[in-house]
């Protein structure tokens, strides 16, 4: 499955790079809204969700809305509670979605999962800068080059990456894997140095004693 982009048309800068880290959290791609009227995009990715704030909403002209409609993008509109014009500006013509300035990682991501098919978002591939994982053929990438991290090795990464820049414990770890491999946590830490024995991992996969592992966004981000 491809890659799926975030088009952030937040005017705010701190509005936008919230929009920006939230979505590379969950492995996602931003394009700007110039970038993508312009034409100016990877046409290998899929493009979901428009995220306006009320200068941004300025920039979407007729002929924009009708792209989104053909495309069937959503507007999610960031805006004050109080901003009625905001919420009512485009309910004739898009199907849009509000949440507010202040808006969490939380509500960031509930929201995009509320406009993309579960499939899709399941077997989407998972961008985070030099890192890649490719999650419909259970494959992983670092600077395009495919990395040994295969079965159980693999489910535990992909855990970490759904829940990338946190501390995951050993035990939640454990519990996501078969029953036949719950047997004892040090399981956990075999995996884990098997991954971190790969190009560009042992940087990333962080031990967070005595809790458990963190996939450490801040060397991946960097890089984007």
């Amino acid at each position: 499955m491809p890659a799926l982009t975030i088009i952030n048309g937040v005017c705010s800068v701190k509005i936008n790079k919230m929009v920006e880290q939230s979505a590379f959290l969950e492995g996602l791609l931003t394009c700007s809204l110039k970038d993508y009227i312009k034409g100016n995009i990877n046409r290998n990715n899929h493009h979901i969700l428009l995220f306006l704030d009320s200068a941004g909403i300025h920039s979407v002209s007729g002929e924009l809305i009708k792209v989104l409609l053909i495309n069937r993008l959503s507007i999610i509109l960031i805006a004050d509670e109080r901003n009625i014009f905001l919420k009512n500006s485009c309910r004739k013509e898009l199907p849009f979605e509000y949440i507010p300035e202040n808006f969490s990682h939380r509500e960031f991501r509930e929201t995009v999962i509320r406009h993309v098919d579960q499939r899709v978002w399941n077997d989407r591939t998972m961008v985070f800068g030099d890192l890649e994982i490719e999650r419909a053929y259970r494959e992983v990438r670092f600077c395009d080059e495919v990395l040994d991290i295969k079965g159980f090795s693999y489910m535990i990464l992909l855990m970490l990456a759904e829940h990338t820049g946190e501390v995951v414990s050993r035990e939640a770890i454990i519990q996501n894997l078969p029953g036949r491999k719950r047997s004892s946590l040090r399981n956990i830490d075999t995996h884990i140095k098997q991954i971190r024995q790969n190009k560009g991992m042992e940087q990333l996969i962080r031990c967070v004693r005595p809790i458990g592992y963190c996939l450490a966004p801040d060397p991946l981000y960097q890089n984007t």
